[in-house]
């Protein structure tokens, strides 16, 4: 099933975590997603690994905590767009860095932070769907009152709704196919401390997957799949083949936390509920040619689709 899925996708967003960052790991994701846009597919990356980069480059006098992490990601984004233009290049394709903010994505939080009446009478979901500059989000149809409480709220919306629209249009213009570009995305670390403090980029690739219409998301990790948690805590590392059940997945999480990431396997379970309308493949990304092999034969992994 995961091949005839994967062979079908159009669009695949390819998540790679911090601990898969290294060159050998990065030229040889290269060589696979040169071959799958050289097949027709739209290649999104959602790549950690600035904090990582920035510790390696460099020894910041500073006390641990969210500055300093900030300020690695700042240090390290450069060297690590450099990991990727290095590796692409080989195949005449060319890294295009795109530094994001969860709320680029998900504008549907914004509905948390609104009063309900205001929800009520703008319902943000449908407005993603239409949203264009020429077209913002107006109150002129409601009386003066409303109007007078409304516009505070509905100007922060439209801006919401135009950083959302502005990045589409730029990763659709991106993806074009006579472009040999390939988007790769990261949490902009350096203003975004919710990524730093409580999550990973699972999230946002998650996030991406359903911003971008993905077919497929593939989250590379450091681990084989997710394990059967009861095997697991007996001491034998089993993969499950296939999850069908959010509640199933939360109860088999088992984190092995690694020196650089931060969401482990609870964090994928968040992203396949994010992208619950879409296949989701955890993997292990020091497989080599994992995303080649994907695609035309079967690979140790978990499938998910809820």
């Amino acid at each position: 099933m995961l091949e005839e899925i994967a062979r079908d996708a159009e669009r695949i967003i390819v998540k790679i975590g911090s601990d898969l960052v290294n060159q050998t790991n990065i030229q040889c994701y290269a060589e696979d997603i040169a071959g799958l846009k050289a097949d027709g597919k739209d290649i999104v990356v959602v790549s950690s690994g600035a904090i990582k980069n920035g510790k390696m480059v460099t020894s910041l006098h500073m006390a641990e905590g969210m500055a300093r992490n900030q300020a690695l990601a700042a240090v390290g984004q450069i060297p690590l767009a450099q990991m990727y233009e290095s590796a692409l290049a080989s195949y005449n394709l060319h890294a295009a860095p795109i530094l994001v903010t969860r709320g680029d994505l998900d504008v549907l939080s914004y509905a948390k932070q609104i009063p309900k009446r205001v929800h009520q009478l703008f319902p943000i979901s449908e407005y993603i769907a239409t949203y264009t500059p020429d077209r913002p989000v107006s109150t002129t149809d409601l009386d003066e009152a409303d109007r007078e409480l409304m516009q505070p709220f509905i100007q922060l919306l439209n801006g919401k709704l135009e950083r959302h629209y502005r990045l589409k249009q730029t990763m659709e213009a991106l993806l074009h196919k006579e472009h040999n570009v390939i988007p790769i995305m990261n949490e902009n670390d350096t203003l975004a401390i919710e990524e730093i403090s409580f999550g990973d980029n699972d999230a946002l690739a998650a996030y991406a997957a359903n911003a971008f219409l993905a077919d497929l998301l593939v989250i590379l990790t450091s681990v084989d799949g997710v394990y059967d948690r009861a095997k697991y805590e007996a001491g034998t590392k089993q993969v499950i083949e296939h999850i069908d059940n959010l509640d199933y997945f939360n109860a088999q999480v088992v984190n092995e936390q690694t020196p650089n990431g931060k969401g482990g396997m609870a964090s994928k379970a968040g992203a396949a509920r994010i992208a619950s309308n879409i296949p989701l493949l955890i993997a292990n990304g020091n497989t080599p040619h994992i995303l080649r092999d994907m695609y035309c034969q079967t690979i140790t992994g978990t499938y998910v689709r809820l």
